[in-house]
């Protein structure tokens, strides 16, 4: 198995205390544009929602 351990041994890197590491997206990616508005419910965790305005 190719864990992220071994990735970064490989590299001469390494993972230290303390480091936060994420697990990454859980579900797709998708482009969004000025005006999109997205929300989400998660089971368990509640609801969020963002909306993407032009920047300026």
């Amino acid at each position: 198995m190719n864990t992220l351990v071994n990735k970064y041994q490989s590299k001469d890197m390494a993972l230290h205390a303390g480091e936060i590491i994420l697990s990454g997206a859980l579900g797709p990616v998708s482009p969004v544009a000025h005006g999109d508005h997205l929300e989400v419910a998660i089971s368990g965790l509640g609801n969020a929602s963002a909306t993407f305005l032009k920047e300026g």
